[in-house]
């Protein structure tokens, strides 16, 4: 958000069968008129952890940029993606020129990406002090965070997690719950 020139860039991932958001975001033009709210200042960076993972796919990386723009350069951050086009590093490198946390970057392509993606969970220290944030398409949230809570054993307070849009649903709301138990 450019305060001075009262603009604000928003980043829209465009799907192949496109809902609400993704049309409106094809057809749009500068100037055109959009209600925003957020991001929720719930959302702020835990303090005093030891690392901070973030797991997403290609609709959650405006919010990954976020969340590196958000935690201290010397936070230790590992970014590990799920996504369809082999080259997803670009987008972070359009990144503001602030100081950023240095940080490691896996991404996943191909059909077995997922079960990739998860896999490198078991290769990577996590402990009390780690933080991860999950975001994207809602089965991999769900699956992420078993295997978070209940393979690796984090806390509720340790794993963020957040279904931005769901396989084979249209304006799936992304504020329900992932699980029906969590209801």
């Amino acid at each position: 958000f450019d305060l001075e020139n009262r603009e604000l860039a928003i980043d829209f991932f465009l799907h192949e069968e496109r809902g609400p958001a993704s049309s409106w975001a094809a057809s749009a033009s500068p100037g055109d008129e959009i209600v925003v709210a957020g991001p929720r200042g719930s959302h702020l960076p835990p303090q005093e952890i030891s690392t901070a993972v973030l797991i997403a796919d290609e609709t959650a990386l405006p919010s990954v940029t976020r969340w590196l723009q958000s935690f201290p350069k010397e936070q230790r951050v590992i970014i590990l993606g799920s996504i369809e086009n082999p080259s997803p590093s670009g987008y972070l490198t359009q990144l503001p020129s602030t100081p950023l946390p240095a940080y490691e970057a896996s991404w996943f392509t191909g059909k077995d990406r997922e079960d990739a993606l998860v896999a490198s969970l078991g290769g990577i220290t996590l402990d009390a002090k780690t933080f991860v944030y999950v975001a994207g398409e809602a089965g991999l949230v769900v699956r992420v965070r078993r295997f978070l809570r209940q393979e690796l054993g984090l806390t509720k307070e340790q794993v963020d997690a957040h279904g931005y849009w769901k396989r084979g649903v249209a304006n799936h709301d992304h504020h329900e719950p992932l699980e029906p138990s969590e209801s």
